[in-house]
């Protein structure tokens, strides 16, 4: 840093040393600079990393374009070519929520011979071309597209937090073709169900966690609670995340976006996976195409389903979630279940409290909706 600071004053810089000292001081602070800039194209790489670059931080930093940057910024630049995401060929997404079915649909769909998914689930290398930068860097985008060369019918991705991660809503809504599909549920059972994963005590941990009912796997929580009831002072252990994601989809996605309600995959599965081949443009799914439900336990989970007055008062807190719920179904033409107007939870349907039911867990198999 004194060398460079040294070759300045040579070099007969006008910037006043004391202001280069803080700018330094500051930038050390940071450990380490990583950003980037758009290039034209007429510009060639070695152009952008050799010349572009340098001069843009140089500005950024320093308020003088065509400074000799310091030591911190002696790793290489890198240049790519962007491309644009229309060009992707995707042709949908099943992007939440998380809890509502999203796995029964992603495990029923792959069935159908007309349907591919770019992996078992969110493909890492797929996510890293949705989240790298606001354009996709173009042989990323080029290598997806000859991976996916020549497969029929129509090609999917499955993550299911993409309804509430709002550069992904940003980067699908460029692409007009695209078709996205959105299940929602009643909030108070999937509030329960992450409470259960998060918050709830189990009496086994180690099983608890071969059986994935536990969002993490390293070791004993240092906390936990015995009761739903606790959320009754902590309303963040409700946080479902529906308003107001669910309505900005349908704002952004408009037709494009076919909004499921669970209790249609429970009463009517097949007119469901029907109007989701009309959706993407398919045939009619062959006659041995399978409805069943993954990644649901029987029996109570906490004590909810126990206590009446604190599934009231718990209804109460989540009732913006509901509203939501209503509003995005009502927008997107759909008609509101009975379920979600009476405010029924998995509470109210003994089925799913028949701790002897068969287990459709995630490793124990599928069983019939």
């Amino acid at each position: 840093m004194v060398r460079w600071l040294v070759q300045l004053r040579r070099n007969g810089t006008s910037l006043d040393p004391k202001v280069l000292q803080q700018k330094l001081d500051m930038i050390s602070s940071l450990g380490s600079v990583r950003g980037g800039a758009c290039a034209p194209q007429s510009c060639s790489g070695p152009e952008v990393e050799l010349e572009v670059m340098p001069r843009c931080y140089s500005f950024l930093f320093f308020g003088q374009a065509g400074l000799e940057l310091p030591e911190i910024f002696e790793s290489k630049f890198e240049a790519w070519e962007v491309s644009h995401w229309p060009k992707l060929t995707l042709d949908f997404v099943v992007s939440g929520v998380p809890g509502c079915g999203t796995h029964s649909l992603f495990r029923n769909l792959r069935q159908a011979p007309s349907v591919t998914f770019t992996s078992n689930l969110s493909d890492p290398t797929d996510m890293l071309l949705f989240t790298r930068s606001i354009l996709p860097p173009k042989s990323t985008l080029d290598e997806f597209n000859e991976r996916w060369a020549g497969r029929p019918g129509a090609l999917g991705m499955m993550n299911p937090t993409i309804f509430r991660t709002p550069f992904m809503r940003q980067v699908l809504s460029t692409m007009p073709a695209l078709r996205l599909i959105l299940i929602v549920c009643d909030p108070l059972s999937l509030a329960e169900k992450s409470f259960f994963k998060n918050s709830w005590c189990h009496t086994d941990e180690a099983r608890a966690g071969r059986h994935r009912e536990v969002a993490h796997t390293s070791g004993v929580r240092e906390t936990c609670e015995t009761s739903m009831a606790a959320a009754l002072a902590r309303p963040e252990l409700l946080e479902v995340h529906l308003d107001p994601h669910v309505q900005e989809m349908h704002r952004m996605f408009g037709s494009r976006l076919l909004v499921l309600h669970q209790e249609r995959l429970r009463g009517d599965p097949g007119e469901v996976y029907a109007g989701v081949a009309r959706t993407l443009g398919l045939p009619p799914f062959p006659g041995g195409f399978e409805h069943r439900r993954f990644n649901s336990r029987k029996g109570h989970r906490t004590d909810l389903c126990l206590n009446a007055s604190l599934a009231r008062r718990l209804k109460r807190l989540l009732d913006r979630e509901y509203r939501a719920v209503e509003q995005v179904l009502s927008e997107a033409g759909e008609e509101v279940p009975m379920e979600l107007r009476m405010r029924r939870s998995r509470c109210d349907r003994p089925e799913e409290l028949d701790e002897s039911a068969p287990s459709c867990a995630f490793n124990a198999g599928p069983c019939q909706f």
